[in-house]
């Protein structure tokens, strides 16, 4: 058997590394005001297990594929998916997708869990740029959005073409 395939995910885009900074920097001032105020200590707690949860649990750190998946690679774990149920790929902006709903992150470390699209239903998502992603579709019509490094080596890799419409 041969070595998956390793694709790096995209560093985070400017909009979402503004995000992630201002968030890092309330940690540190409620960290701070801990020091004053104890009361606020539980708060300063709070956001940084987040801020750790969100980058161990959320943030993948590259896609694998091999013979029979793509695995979805984070800190702390990894998803697979079996290369037979995807079936369908598109490279779009996340502009494009334009999420009506979403429940999960946006913008702290990138844009992760389910957001809902008008008459199109809900998408999963993974993502640390919001410019040139990939949404994968599986046979069941679930719809998954990566932010592969390359995403033209990406879906060679997973051998499959880009769809023309979306």
């Amino acid at each position: 058997m041969s070595a998956p395939l390793s694709f790096e995910t995209k560093p985070m885009d400017r909009l979402l590394e503004i995000v992630t900074l201002c968030y890092l920097g309330a940690c540190l001032f409620f960290s701070g005001l801990a020091w004053y105020l104890p009361r606020m200590c539980w708060t300063a707690l709070a956001l940084i297990f987040v801020a750790v949860c969100v980058w161990g649990w959320l943030r993948p750190t590259c896609l694998e594929v091999d013979a029979e998946s793509l695995s979805i690679v984070w800190p702390w774990h990894r998803r697979r998916i079996p290369r037979a149920d995807i079936v369908k790929a598109w490279r779009v902006d996340w502009n494009g997708l334009r999420p009506l709903f979403r429940a999960g992150v946006g913008g702290v470390f990138g844009m992760f869990g389910w957001f809902l699209r008008p008459r199109k239903g809900w998408i999963e998502a993974y993502v640390t740029s919001r410019y040139d992603l990939v949404l994968l579709e599986s046979a069941q019509g679930q719809r998954l959005v990566l932010s592969p490094q390359d995403p033209k080596a990406f879906l060679l890799g997973l051998g499959l073409e880009e769809e023309d419409e979306l």
